[in-house]
């Protein structure tokens, strides 16, 4: 059998990074909905505190676009969170421990491919992952002398 060339490789590596890009939208976008909701606002009302299109805040609910920096900032200082709490999946806490596991197994392969790589958008997402996985308690279940675990 031939060897996939770099090419492919990359090819491959760029669709896992923006199928985990997409999830973090979805993510972000289902925690903006539910704390506007909770506040019962409308997305015409929170589009004029966070100074954005009505048009871009719903976008960003459906998980259609990536919200640049300024924009995390200005939207989870209205609501009071840290940009890592919005990252967080709000249905975790409720999952069976074998379907959480699952995930938290699926954030550690991405972070071990993305740290071969080194560019700043795949560092981002690390450090937000590292501190998604802590608030989930996803480092409890590593045993240190595991050499799975090992990047």
């Amino acid at each position: 059998m031939d060897k996939p060339t770099a090419a492919k490789q990359k090819s491959d590596f760029d669709k896992k990074q923006d199928e985990a890009f997409a999830e973090i939208n979805q993510i972000f976008g289902t925690n903006l909905r539910l704390a506007r909701k909770e506040m019962r606002l409308t997305t015409e009302a929170l589009s004029k505190f966070v100074n954005m299109s009505t048009a871009y805040v719903g976008l960003i609910e459906r998980g259609e676009r990536t919200p640049s920096f300024q924009s995390l900032y200005r939207i989870c200082t209205f609501f009071g969170r840290s940009i890592d709490s919005m990252l967080i999946p709000p249905h975790t806490a409720g999952q069976p421990p074998a379907e959480a596991k699952n995930q938290l197994t699926r954030r550690r392969e991405v972070i071990a491919n993305m740290i071969k790589t080194f560019d700043q958008r795949g560092l981002d997402y690390i450090i937000n992952s590292i501190k998604s996985l802590k608030a989930l308690g996803g480092f409890d279940q590593i045993d240190d002398n595991s050499e799975d675990e090992a990047v």
